[in-house]
């Protein structure tokens, strides 16, 4: 594993950033002598960032973005096993250079290194840029154990100065130089709009899908959704017409990651779109389109799916639905049958949040093993398997908002089962309260209920959030400003009006006339009405920087430029007050996106409704 680490010198105030491989004892988490290992080296390059001819790695800007890939020993590599460490950019900070180092698995000792740009320049005319990660949305660099095949990003494209940017490369493991490659014809357009070829992994398909045709082929797919089938000892260099075997074009959204493989049939996960299956025969996709969707759609970064299955048989495609991670939706795995899938077999939506596993992470993948599936996500890993569960509880009155006393009771279908519930928020065990008859509740409260039987796995844990007494306000919204060119709201603004809420996703548009789609900013003023006593909780979701002030108490501050960030604070509110609250925003370029939303006993997170929100 690789992991980045800054550190503040506590006596200088000096920052100095490391990235350093280590290698881990399965059983015992201990490091065997020679690791960690700093990744570090100097390469002749007169690329952007170098001196005097040489380019040095900076762990500032790198990042270890996709996968680890391991090569066996053989005569190609010396005999060595190898640790194979691809890098990109780390945010899109540069000048940074796509990198990959080799190490020798049995001591972490450096074996060789190489750049994908290392003489190339940035272009002053626009986006195009030096560059050439190797990110694959978290997908790893395939090995035939002679070469490495990587796909990579935005970069300058230029064989004759050895920069290959947008563009599929074979790297040879004897030589560690570039054995051959490919870039299609719109290479420039798609470094001009920022549509990497490199954003989907290559994968190296078996002999079974060749038939009467005699070369050895591969597969890839980048945001453009077009997927490539081509020869891995021939790429064809740039555009390649002569020589890839098919080019199936925008027939899938747009890839983050890469596809599986299972009976002669690629699946791929585009965003926007289901997971889809295209078989191989005789070297060719059999249909120019999907012959298999999945139901409903992944939104970004799609899917990358794995596959269960019994030798040949009973597959089963399992991916994950990671578009909520900005909105901290939860995290979702479906799986689907491999021969159809529009037969969706699982949903972990569909058990009531027994399944739920946090919130998602962009790019996460299913790992599959002895009859388990590993998930990925927020500071947690979920784990599935078969079992049998009691059935969750059910409320007699549901969640709502009430006035007066709230009188409910709990029932469960089980025989024998015994209900625990919490009104504290907290998670129901064993040795929480039990139910022994109806509950009366007069304040906003929580209900939180398990159910236990003997010899079955607890039940899901049922819900509801009985809002009492609570103060609904009459509010229309707050007073929005709006001002151009400059990225603190202050002075006369550009222009006003009245929204409702806080709720935008501008998508790097103009979010008013007269305001431009970047360097721009945002104030919204007035007053908030909580609808009941107790710890509130505000959320932003934003892009760029955000401030928000609730009764003159800066709650959120991040006030900086970043993609889409979650950032919360809390504070004590009483039923039917209100106190002032103000929320400034700027837009610096790019996507641009505000929400704001509060959460409090009793009351689940939401959009900050306009009937709390009082205009100045």
């Amino acid at each position: 594993m690789v992991a980045k680490t800054k550190t503040t010198n506590a006596k200088t105030g000096q920052v100095t950033y490391a990235v350093k491989l280590h290698a881990l004892n399965v059983a015992t988490g201990a490091q065997p002598k020679g690791s960690p290992n700093a990744i570090t080296r100097v390469l002749a390059g007169t690329g952007e960032g170098s001196v005097n001819g040489y380019l040095t790695f900076d762990a500032r800007i790198e990042h270890q973005r996709a996968a680890l890939s391991f090569v066996p020993a053989s005569p190609t590599n010396g005999n060595k096993n190898l640790i194979l460490v691809p890098f990109a950019s780390h945010g899109d900070n540069g000048p940074y250079h796509g990198f990959v180092f080799s190490y020798d698995a049995t001591n972490l000792r450096i074996v060789a290194m190489h750049c994908t740009t290392p003489n190339a320049k940035n272009d002053p005319s626009g986006y195009p840029i030096a560059a050439g990660g190797i990110w694959q949305g978290g997908y790893g660099p395939a090995t035939d154990g002679n070469s490495l095949f990587y796909a990579t990003g935005n970069g300058k494209f230029d064989p004759a100065t050895k920069a290959y940017g947008d563009a599929v490369v074979r790297l040879k493991l004897n030589t560690f130089g570039v054995g051959d490659y490919f870039s299609p014809y719109n290479q420039q357009q798609l470094d001009d709009t920022d549509a990497d070829l490199g954003s989907g992994g290559v994968m190296l398909l078996p002999s079974s899908v060749q038939g009467t045709y005699p070369y050895p082929l591969m597969v890839q797919s980048g945001k453009e959704g077009t997927i490539y089938l081509m020869r891995r000892d021939n790429l064809g260099g740039f555009h390649g017409t002569n020589v890839i075997r098919q080019e199936l074009t925008h027939v899938i959204g747009g890839v983050w990651g890469g596809p599986a493989f299972f009976n002669n049939t690629v699946y791929y996960g585009g965003i926007y779109d289901g997971v889809t299956a295209f078989p191989i025969s005789n070297g060719l996709f059999t249909s120019t389109n999907a012959v298999s969707r999945s139901p409903g759609g992944f939104g970004y970064p799609g899917s990358v799916p794995s596959i269960s299955a019994n030798g040949t048989s009973n597959g089963i495609v399992w991916a994950l639905k990671n578009d909520g991670y900005g909105q901290r939706a939860p995290a979702e795995l479906h799986a689907y049958d491999a021969t159809d899938l529009s037969k969706e077999l699982y949903s972990s939506t569909s058990t009531l949040g027994r399944d739920d596993f946090g919130y998602p992470i962009k790019f996460a993948t299913p790992t599959i093993s002895n009859g388990k599936v590993y998930c990925g996500g927020d500071g947690q890993v979920g784990v599935f398997g078969l079992g049998s569960w009691t059935a969750a509880p059910t409320f007699s009155v549901p969640g709502g908002s009430y006035a007066g006393t709230v009188t409910l009771t709990l029932s469960d279908t089980e025989v024998g089962a015994v209900i625990h519930y919490t009104t504290d928020g907290s998670t129901p065990t064993a040795n929480s309260p039990t139910y022994g008859g109806p509950i009366a509740i007069t304040t906003p409260t929580e209900i939180k209920a398990r159910a236990f039987t003997a010899g079955k796995q607890p039940s899901a844990i049922a819900t509801a959030d009985y809002l009492v007494n609570a103060v609904i306000g009459t509010g229309t919204g707050l007073t929005g400003s709006y001002y151009d060119g400059i990225q603190d709201p202050t002075g006369t603004p550009t222009a006003t009006r009245l929204d409702p809420t806080v709720d935008f996703n501008w998508n790097g548009a103009p979010p008013i006339t007269g305001v431009g789609g970047s360097n721009w900013a945002g104030m919204w003023t007035g007053f908030v009405q909580a609808e009941s006593t107790g710890l509130y909780k505000f959320t932003t979701n934003s892009d760029d920087g955000v401030r928000v002030w609730v009764n003159n108490v800066l709650v959120i501050d991040n006030d900086g430029y970043h993609g889409p960030t979650l950032d919360s604070g809390t504070i004590a509110l009483t039923a039917g007050v209100k106190v002032p609250i103000v929320v400034k925003f700027f837009q610096g370029g790019g996507g641009s996106v505000l929400q704001l939303y509060w959460s409090a006993p009793a009351l689940q997170q939401q959009i900050v409704p306009a009937t709390q929100l009082y205009p100045n």
